[in-house]
């Protein structure tokens, strides 16, 4: 009944490789991933074995949306980056799951991205989300009501600059590839988002490890 995420199940593989011991674990950990090739979360069934969680395969798309970039994720970063590329006359397709401000509509986990930093990498961005889109002055204050006032803000200010994709779930997320660049992303609603530039921000980068973009494991979880 547990959930293990596909970068632990690499984490533990390389851990236990090689130890005859923990050789039928490795097995099956290895098995999960060559057998649900962009899988990223699995549920442990009590038999030992490991069922893909909220992920189909691959999906096919009845509709495309087309931009010069496309955003994966609605973080407040994620949302400054956007409006940044808007900016500069880009037209930007951000493409997320859950509520306009990732997780500071409800914890306020992303709040050290908007403290009192010297430095950001994109003040524009940052400086039209925080005052102009949630009306708020101070850096350490966010609204409960996040998600309606970034849609009513991007709506009012981006209308034909920034377009908004929603999505059920990253995890279930089909990406497809042409040569080593992403061609298209598929969602689980039959969209498929397409664009020369992907950026991924989705705090769990899930996007471009189903991409195959290779990264280090060096601490469980």
């Amino acid at each position: 009944g547990s959930l293990i995420g596909s970068r632990d199940c690499r984490y533990l593989i390389g851990q236990y490789k090689g130890d005859p011991k923990h050789k039928d674990v490795v097995d099956r950990l290895q098995a999960a991933l060559d057998k649900n090739v962009q899988c990223t979360m699995f549920l442990v069934t009590k038999e030992g074995q490991l069922d893909p969680y909220s992920f189909g395969g691959a999906l096919t798309a009845d509709r495309t949306t087309s931009g010069d970039v496309v955003v994966v994720g609605a973080e407040l970063s994620s949302l400054s980056t956007a409006v940044q590329a808007a900016e500069k006359g880009l037209h930007v397709v951000v493409l997320y799951s859950g509520p306009l401000g990732g997780m500071s509509a409800d914890t306020g986990g992303n709040l050290r991205y908007f403290d009192v930093q010297g430095s950001t990498s994109h003040p524009l961005g940052q400086q039209k989300i925080w005052h102009d889109g949630l009306g708020v002055k101070a850096w350490v204050s966010i609204p409960p009501d996040t998600d309606s006032r970034l849609q009513a803000f991007l709506t009012r200010n981006y209308a034909g600059r920034i377009e908004l994709v929603q999505t059920k779930s990253y995890d279930s997320l089909w990406v497809v590839k042409s040569g080593e660049a992403i061609q298209q992303i598929n969602t689980a609603e039959g969209v498929a988002v397409r664009a020369p530039w992907f950026v991924d921000g989705d705090p769990e980068s899930r996007v471009a490890e189903k991409a195959g973009v290779p990264f280090i494991l060096e601490t469980p979880h």
